[in-house]
């Protein structure tokens, strides 16, 4: 359910944009929109999955098949973004759609594959919260100027 909650505030974050820029806001065409969004990234992601699985078919060296898996999602996200669908679905999608069909893959790629992917997580993990820390200074100087109750009700909005 968190993916489908992040592709929902990623389309209402553009609708947003689009009413604060154009002045207006259509309920109908914000909710086409958000399906359309969403079933053309499963779509993309689907199709991704299944490139990825053939990609992956044809190839039997170790570093080239992990090299596959992490442009993968790469793709997708690209993919789904250039055509305005939700790059969160597309690239979880595809993830599940590829992992039904990963044991396919030699036993030895599938065990360097999940060190390398969890390496990868670990950097990414560390660099969102060292941008979230490089905040703090912008919001400890925020709550000085708002106060503490102010700062804590915006927050709630």
């Amino acid at each position: 359910m968190r993916v489908w909650n992040d592709a929902t505030a990623l389309v209402l974050y553009r609708a947003a944009i689009t009413a604060a820029v154009s002045g207006t806001f259509v309920l109908s065409q914000t909710l086409a929109q958000f399906f359309i969004a969403g079933a053309v990234g499963i779509v993309i992601g689907i199709a991704v999955g299944a490139l990825t699985r053939w990609a992956l078919c044809f190839t039997n060296e170790t570093s080239t098949n992990i090299g596959v898996t992490l442009l993968a999602p790469y793709a997708a996200w690209v993919i789904a973004e250039a055509v305005h669908a939700s790059g969160v679905l597309a690239c979880v999608v595809g993830g599940i759609y590829l992992r039904q069909y990963f044991s396919a893959v030699a036993p030895a790629t599938r065990l360097q594959a999940r060190a390398v992917w969890g390496f990868v997580v670990f950097l990414l993990n560390s660099i969102l919260f060292i941008l979230l820390g490089l905040q703090l200074g912008s919001l400890r100087s925020a709550i000085q100027s708002y106060g503490l109750v102010n700062s804590s009700g915006m927050a709630q909005l």
